[in-house]
C-alpha cells in the first residue's frame, strides 16, 4: 500500500500453487476410480488494484481493478464448465467504482 496526501494505492496478489493431476467432478461415473482429467495444471497469478481518494473527511471515492491482468482460468475437461470456477477466477478483469459519503 502507498499513501501520499488524500491518495491510497494498494496492490494484492493472489498466488495458487500448480496441480498435479486435477479431477474433474464430472470426469467419472458413480463407484468408478477417479481418473486424472489433466495431469497438472500451471499455477495462478491474480493482482487487484485499488486507488482511495479521499476528496474530504466526509467524501471518498474509490476506483477498483479485480483481476487486472485478466488471468484465464485454466482448462479442465471433462466438467461443464471446462475449469474449476469455484477456485479460479472466471468473471476475468472487472472494474469497479464507489463514492462514500460519510454524514
Amino acid at each position: 500500500m502507498y499513501e501520499t496526501g488524500p491518495l491510497t494505492a494498494a496492490l494484492s496478489w493472489q498466488w495458487m500453487d500448480s496441480v498435479r493431476e486435477a479431477y474433474s467432478k464430472y470426469s467419472v461415473q458413480p463407484g468408478e476410480t477417479y481418473i486424472p482429467a489433466v495431469s497438472r495444471l500451471d499455477s495462478q497469478d491474480y493482482f487487484d488494484f485499488t486507488l482511495d481518494w479521499q476528496l474530504s473527511q466526509s467524501l471518498k471515492f474509490t476506483l477498483s481493478v479485480k483481476n487486472l491482468t485478466d488471468t484465464q482460468p485454466p482448462f479442465l475437461p471433462n466438467n461443464e464448465e471446462n475449469t474449476d470456477s469455484t477456485t479460479y477466477d472466471v468473471l476475468g478483469r472487472r472494474y469497479y467504482a464507489t463514492v462514500q459519503f460519510k454524514l
